[in-house]
């Protein structure tokens, strides 16, 4: 649902600062443009923190949140990222929130936690855990409450007749 590409964050990580034209113009791509009001490169322990004003960009896809940790490997590629603190994740009309997101590259998958929320126009999915599984294109909802919102407007007349 939700797809994250990272592109090498390693020593030379592009934050931008103010940047809303560019990030409208912005399409699909291997790229992710963060922006946040601070930044903090653990280089010993491979670790970038995004602190205030979190904002990824990944083509029409949109996260933002307070925090967000991204992890990387050896050759300083990002293998872990997680949002924490006010989480919600834009694209087109679908949105998803959530207290925390973790999202496993390599495995791409996307796990929201603390109260998770997704929304499909006037639909909404709430549950303990939700679960992305992006190349499979299932989701999972541990504890689920789905409530769907149905258009009596677009039902025929022997559909709106029924109880």
């Amino acid at each position: 649902m939700f797809r994250f590409i990272l592109i090498s964050l390693s020593l030379t990580l592009t934050i931008l600062s103010e940047s809303k034209a560019q990030e409208e113009k912005l399409e699909a791509s291997d790229e992710l443009i963060i922006t946040s009001r601070h930044l903090d490169y653990d280089y010993e322990n491979r670790r970038a923190v995004f602190h205030r004003e979190v904002k990824a960009i990944n083509g029409d896809t949109i996260l933002t949140s307070e925090k967000m940790t991204s992890f990387f490997d050896k050759e300083n590629q990002p293998y872990l990222l997680i949002a924490e603190e006010d989480v919600v994740i834009n694209r087109g009309q679908q949105q998803a929130k959530a207290h925390k997101a973790t999202y496993e590259i390599n495995q791409k998958k996307i796990i929201l936690r603390g109260q998770p929320e997704l929304f499909d126009g006037k639909n909404t999915i709430k549950g303990r855990v939700i679960t992305f599984f992006e190349e499979s294109r299932i989701t999972e909802v541990l504890d689920p409450e789905v409530i769907f919102k149905v258009d009596k407007s677009k039902l025929t007349k022997e559909e709106n007749a029924k109880p």
